[in-house]
């Protein structure tokens, strides 16, 4: 974000078509850098993405103090009241999608470049 790597984000990858998957997620590291995982239901899951296209979301919550919220996928939503999401609705909001991407057959790498203030 800002031309800054982002740790602690969660990257989330939504098909934009229902194959039976519920898409694809990762959290990103110090660097910025993240893999996803994808969601094949039942409770498996397989590293990379399905080949497909995808709208993309990223959410990064943080403390009042700015401190980052460590992603817990058996957390209900939003556990802590005081949590402030620093990423814009943009590209924060399954309602936006302001980011989209086609991944091809054989995966690849989608680097995700966006400002505060957009």
């Amino acid at each position: 974000m800002d031309g800054k790597p982002l740790s602690g984000a969660v990257v989330f990858f939504h098909p934009k078509t229902a194959d039976g998957f519920q898409g694809a997620m990762g959290v990103t590291d110090d660097s910025g850098k993240y893999v996803l995982e994808t969601f094949l239901g039942e409770g498996k899951t397989k590293k990379g993405a399905i080949p497909g296209r995808y709208d993309v979301t990223v959410s990064r919550m943080a403390k009042p103090d700015g401190t980052p919220i460590k992603y817990d996928p058996k957390a209900p939503p939003m556990s802590d009241p005081m949590a402030k999401e620093q990423v814009p609705m943009k590209y924060s909001s399954k309602n936006d999608f302001g980011l989209y991407y086609e991944v091809p057959p054989g995966g690849g790498k989608y680097d995700i470049e966006f400002s505060s203030t957009e």
